[in-house]
């Protein structure tokens, strides 16, 4: 269902937390399409889960995570029915959307906005900086200029 997919992107987000308190999976993971800059580096990306595991596997690892990161993670946070059903969905969505994420055809492909981004980003630092710092030698470097003219 749509509402199971839309509740299953606010869970993976953060953006509803987890009833038992566990870590948001965008902390670790990164499904294609979710969040402005991707998710998280530490686990695999999620966009083609459904491709390496079968339902009744990736249902088995959402009630009782066996990874070592995971698992310690998740000790005592475990996700509910409810939850699991949500993110289940999101998973079969993006299985529907991507059907074969780039990740798994072997072909890496890089997203210019970090770039971009960073590149903007330094460029307004460096404005910045210019800005602040113009006048910080002026009572230095006058009077040494006025000497080396005379």
């Amino acid at each position: 269902m749509p509402t199971d997919v839309a509740g299953g992107s606010q869970y993976f987000t953060g953006r509803t937390k987890l009833q038992n308190g566990g870590t948001a999976c965008i902390s670790c993971h990164s499904i294609k399409g979710i969040g402005t800059f991707g998710g998280g580096t530490l686990g695999p990306d999620l966009t083609g889960v459904n491709l390496k595991y079968r339902d009744p596997e990736l249902i088995a690892i959402l009630q009782n995570p066996n990874f070592p990161t995971m698992s310690t993670i998740f000790n005592g946070h475990a996700l509910t029915d409810e939850e699991i059903v949500q993110l289940f969905a999101l998973f079969q969505n993006a299985k529907l959307v991507n059907p074969m994420p780039a990740t798994q055809a072997g072909v890496t492909t890089l997203d210019p906005k970090f770039f971009v981004i960073g590149v903007a980003a330094m460029l307004l630092i460096l404005t910045l900086l210019n800005l602040a710092w113009r006048n910080r030698l002026r009572g230095v470097r006058e009077p040494l200029v006025r000497k080396a003219t005379r």
